[in-house]
């Protein structure tokens, strides 16, 4: 986006963030961690680390959780999860809290 705000446009969004705060944001359920991060509706959360260290467990995680308490959707792109069988089981685990076998 390649726009200049004048002060005009900001005046009534400035005002409102400082007298009614920022939005709460959206929790996974998890005090410990819900008080460390809050998830929004229009943002883009970019989360980097370590292979194999985690991530895409926490990511899926996190997707399940806001699917469930919030009734959140959320579109995946993740290569490491192929074929897409793998990653459908992972995630029934997740919802189900069971392992996914007979």
């Amino acid at each position: 986006m390649n726009k200049i705000f004048t002060k005009d446009e900001l005046k009534d969004s400035m005002l409102s963030l400082y007298y009614n705060g920022k939005p709460e944001g959206y929790g996974v359920g998890l005090t410990q961690l819900d008080e460390l991060i809050k998830w929004e509706t229009g943002r883009l959360s970019l989360i980097t680390g370590i292979p194999n260290f985690g991530k895409s467990e926490f990511v899926d995680f996190i997707c399940v959780q806001l699917n469930r308490l919030h009734r959140w959707k959320t579109v995946y792109f993740s290569p490491e999860n192929f074929p897409i069988n793998y990653h459908l089981e992972k995630l029934i685990s997740k919802i189900t809290n069971k392992k996914f076998d007979k």
